[in-house]
């Protein structure tokens, strides 16, 4: 069930759903592009023994409603920065998935008061490569031509069942289930599609990610415990921006073996990775 909070961010009103459970020290989990908070169902529950844990759908994705402009990744750390003041009203663990890793990166660097360990999951913002899938969408009209062909193409992969299960790639069909089945629903229609492309092109171009958004030089200003998780098979975002960025910031790595979404793919493995990760967290220092 998704709860709604209305997030004042400087002065602009963000109408923000999100799901939540348990009870215990704050956890916050972002989704990246495209998705929304049903990214970490698989998690939300099996990590609220433990913890109260947070999942948004950030502005245009799952239920919360997209603004009148493109919100970029400075606006969406502003968002993600206002709910942890206004939410849980305090700092919390903060896991982010492709967009969502580099949003709360972001969000960590700018507020690092709010913000206790960092886990970043096939994150984008660490390097400027990106698949050449999105890069195309960034071409002059392509925009169009997939809000055009976007729905046609949903409604197929949702009526053929192999279809579904190349889709799903190697993540197991309980897991992805309530996942694609909230996807397929959003991205029958044209303004969800148009909300993507909206996304994807305010945070990357034909060149790859905007280079504004990469963060990698920055990693070493971090003082809290970090976490980097990477699907060896990723085709999205390479694996050696993972490498490069848990050494710049003193963290851990781990690589699993799955695509680029650790969290449906590997989910077990996933989720034990993240709460032994947090179970460190909550004893270290912060890094000096």
């Amino acid at each position: 069930m998704r709860h709604r909070a209305t997030l004042d961010v400087h002065g602009d009103a963000f109408d923000i759903a999100y799901q939540v459970a348990g009870e215990g020290p704050p956890l916050l989990l972002i989704h990246g592009l495209g998705a929304s908070s049903m990214a970490w169902h698989f998690q939300l529950e099996r990590l609220a023994t433990a913890h109260r844990v947070y999942a948004i759908d950030l502005p245009g994705h799952g239920l919360s409603p997209a603004p009148a402009a493109p919100v970029d990744g400075e606006r969406a750390a502003e968002v993600v920065a206002a709910f942890l003041e206004q939410v849980p009203e305090g700092p919390a663990a903060v896991v982010g998935h492709s967009l969502g890793g580099a949003v709360a990166l972001l969000a960590t660097l700018r507020r690092p008061d709010l913000v206790s360990a960092l886990a970043l999951v096939s994150s984008a913002g660490l390097g400027r490569e990106l698949s050449l899938s999105l890069r195309a969408m960034c071409l002059p009209g392509a925009d169009r031509l997939v809000e055009v062909v976007g729905p046609w193409l949903v409604r197929a992969v949702w009526r053929l069942h192999g279809l579904r299960r190349r889709f799903a790639g190697g993540a197991p069909v309980e897991v992805l289930a309530p996942v694609l089945a909230e996807a397929f629903e959003v991205y029958r229609r044209r303004h969800a599609i148009r909300a993507f492309t909206a996304a994807l092109r305010a945070v990357a171009g034909t060149g790859g990610q905007q280079a504004r958004y990469v963060f990698a030089h920055r990693l070493g200003e971090l003082a809290v415990p970090v976490l980097v998780v990477w699907g060896r098979g990723d085709r999205v975002l390479p694996l050696v921006h993972g490498l490069r960025a848990a050494e710049a910031a003193r963290g851990r790595f781990e690589v699993l073996e799955c695509g680029h979404s650790p969290m449906l793919e590997a989910a077990a493995r996933f989720t034990d990775v993240l709460r032994d990760f947090l179970a460190g967290a909550a004893l270290s220092p912060a890094v000096a």
